[in-house]
């Protein structure tokens, strides 16, 4: 089993990445500019509204293989897009809202490919970032911005 399938299937490693994962989801949510039922859709509707607006201030004690493989994902998106972005932040949120006729969107901007599918979806998005970035980014290489003030 791949290592991060085996981290996601392990309990108290998902409970450990219950707050992170929930905080960094709502950030992304609220910079792409997510209302609520799209936040349900990206989690994949196994979260009733009700309960997605009680995470926002207090997360479960675990959540699903599912959802923290999603939380992963749209991590590992954000991520990528605020690299390649990262001299105008706002153009990552146009790149994801302007439709896209090469493969696997088919004219739809990549936030509608995600919110109408799945998992596979997800997944397919964070190959397509890395593969036109040249690959997954190391952390070894990365050099942050530097910070202003």
């Amino acid at each position: 089993m791949p290592q991060a399938l085996a981290t996601a299937h392990d309990a108290e490693t998902r409970g450990r990445l219950v707050g992170p994962g929930l905080k960094a989801f709502f950030r992304i949510a609220e910079h792409w500019g997510v209302n609520d039922q799209q936040r349900l859709a990206l989690l994949g509707h196994s979260v009733a509204r009700s309960t997605l607006n009680e995470w926002k201030e207090k997360p479960p004690r675990t959540l699903s293989v599912d959802q923290i493989v999603r939380l992963s994902y749209l991590v590992g998106i954000y991520e990528r897009l605020e690299r390649v972005f990262r001299r105008g932040p706002d153009l990552s949120r146009r790149w994801l809202t302007t439709p896209r006729s090469d493969h696997p969107f088919h004219t739809l901007p990549p936030l509608a490919y995600i919110l109408g599918g799945g998992l596979l979806e997800l997944a397919a998005l964070r190959q397509y970032i890395d593969h036109v970035n040249g690959g997954p980014p190391s952390r070894e290489s990365y050099t942050a911005p530097a910070r202003e003030g």
